[in-house]
């Protein structure tokens, strides 16, 4: 059976994987030892395996994407894969501490993120309260310095008129 998506000339996703093969880790992973991707998941055809078999097994929905329970991108066994949403994989990124700044201890700038209330989660995403405090500063210069202002502008009007 074809499945959107799928590649066309394939054949079942479990003849594909008996094809191809895997090897299995202490872990009790099953690595695929066919192609990967840049990320180091599983693809046959152009498909990665995971969201593949989910599919097949009518687990997944179009928005829906195939997560590892066990962190590890070649892995191809089904218990190891579950469905979800991207949401869902970045939250269980971030609580398994494998975001990529999760480990940080200082900000681009060079401040000390360990300090008590030196770090804060802010809406556009930034952390340091140092950044935060210097980028507020200099906005306020440049309002309180602009040329013929005697303040800040009106809302939809320039400063001085």
């Amino acid at each position: 059976m074809h499945y959107p998506g799928m590649p066309p000339r394939a054949r079942t996703v479990h003849e594909a994987i008996e094809h191809v093969g895997y090897d299995v880790t202490p872990s009790g992973c099953w690595e695929w030892r066919g192609r990967v991707n840049e990320h180091g998941y599983a693809i046959y055809n152009h498909v990665r395996v995971g969201r593949w078999l989910l599919i097949v097994e009518g687990l997944l929905d179009g928005e829906q994407k195939a997560l590892h329970s066990c962190d590890n991108p070649p892995c191809i066994r089904r218990e190891h894969l579950y469905p979800g949403t991207m949401q869902q994989n970045s939250d269980d990124m971030v609580q398994r501490r494998r975001h990529w700044r999760h480990d940080r201890t200082e900000c681009d700038h060079g401040h000390d993120l360990t300090l008590p209330g030196a770090a804060r989660r802010y809406a556009d995403g930034s952390t340091c309260v140092q950044c935060r405090r210097d980028r507020q500063a200099r906005y306020d210069q440049r309002v309180r310095t602009s040329p013929g202002s005697d303040g800040p502008a009106a809302p939809g009007r320039s400063a001085g008129r």
